[in-house]
């Protein structure tokens, strides 16, 4: 969709967390993750940060309550916030759910959900693709707001290009449509 709307955009894809300085790397636009876009840019929210449980569909058929989680194979990923915190916040308490698979990569453990190797807490932003595809099922209807959302940053003077205007008009249509 971006190339349809954006013809000349190339995308770089850089996962390496590094701050966004747009004097010094060759970026145009930027989306981090975070509690507040970074001050002196333009910034746009494209979608808050929520976390809710999905799985593999027959996986997902095994749970009927969100305490049945507390039997199911969990997937850690790496991070502030985990499976006590969404199952605190679901009514659920839990002692110790440290058993499963751990991950420090939130696309690897999407990939081993969709697989059916366990029930991940996920960004929905993130698994948005894969519930729509059906890779993989939202049993619960209860989020966990992360405080964070996902941001495109980008500078005035970048804004001026047209192909960077065309990006930039593309994303806050998609911003439109997630709350």
């Amino acid at each position: 969709a971006l190339k349809a709307a954006a013809p000349a955009c190339e995308p770089w894809l850089d996962t390496s967390g590094a701050t966004v300085d747009f004097e010094t790397l060759e970026t145009d636009i930027a989306i981090i993750h975070a509690h507040e876009p970074p001050p002196g840019c333009e910034s746009l929210l494209i979608a808050r940060d929520r976390l809710s449980p999905v799985a593999a569909t027959a996986l997902a058929r095994t749970l009927q309550d969100p305490v049945d989680l507390l039997a199911a194979p969990l997937i850690h990923e790496e991070g502030a916030i985990g499976w006590a915190d969404w199952l605190a916040e679901a009514g659920v308490e839990s002692k110790s759910i440290w058993k499963g698979m751990n991950f420090s990569d939130g696309d690897i453990a999407l990939a081993a959900a969709e697989l059916g190797q366990g029930v991940a807490l996920a960004s929905l932003f993130l698994a948005e693709a894969a519930i729509a595809g059906g890779a993989l099922v939202q049993p619960f209807a209860a989020t966990l707001d992360t405080g964070k959302a996902w941001y495109a940053l980008t500078d005035e003077r970048r804004l001026k290009d047209e192909d960077v205007r065309d990006t930039w008009r593309w994303l806050e249509g998609q911003a439109a449509g997630n709350p």
